[in-house]
């Protein structure tokens, strides 16, 4: 059972539940948006704690879709839709094999993220990663989000050559951008969530 706070109470939902919630989702994404309907239709679901909200990953030849189900539950229908939009694009834009040639990780997810949100309807999402918000540029690829934000904080970090990083200052970067996050106003996906979730 996973405990999810509903309007003030502690409300359970069982992984059945979860997954119920979760199929209707996709049935309603596979008519409203076919193209992403039929890729998340091929995509093997996983109810998991593991994930704080959702997560797509590769397992050999299978995509996989983990989604945290106390996150899942609180969002409104149109959050559900478009988180799972979210997910497919990182697919789409292969993403998940694209990850284990960067070093910053962090900075990776914040620039995936930029990419993606563009392509949804991220206005129902506050606090989502825009490039507008870091001010960058609408319409970029991947990598040039990625490096304009490995600039940017290794500027502001004083560090001059980012090919000599010690783990330590790859903390510090982290650290630093998820300062500019804050003061950005992005914030934790988790708290965005709205009191009038209709599930």
């Amino acid at each position: 059972m996973m405990a999810v706070k509903d309007k003030g109470k502690e409300k359970e939902y069982s992984q059945e539940e979860v997954s119920i919630v979760l199929s209707k989702t996709v049935v309603k994404v596979l008519f409203e948006t076919p193209f992403y309907g039929h890729i998340l239709t091929q995509m093997k679901k996983i109810v998991s704690t593991v994930v704080p909200t959702l997560g797509v990953k590769m397992d050999r030849t299978v995509v996989m879709l983990e989604v945290n189900g106390q996150f899942f539950m609180l969002l409104t229908e149109e959050q559900k839709k478009e988180v799972l939009k979210h997910e497919i694009l990182h697919v789409v834009l292969l993403h998940v094999l694209r990850e284990k040639k960067y070093r910053f990780t962090e900075i990776f997810n914040y620039a995936a993220d930029m990419v993606v949100n563009q392509l949804i309807n991220a206005s129902c999402l506050p606090g989502a990663i825009l490039p507008e918000v870091f001010g960058l540029p609408k319409g970029l690829a991947l990598d040039e989000y990625y490096n304009k934000l490995l600039q940017r904080v290794a500027k502001e970090l004083g560090i001059n050559d980012t090919n000599c990083i010690s783990n330590d200052l790859e903390k510090k970067i982290n650290e630093k951008l998820k300062q500019l996050a804050k003061d950005a106003h992005i914030i934790d996906v988790h708290d965005f969530v709205d009191e009038g979730a209709d599930e």
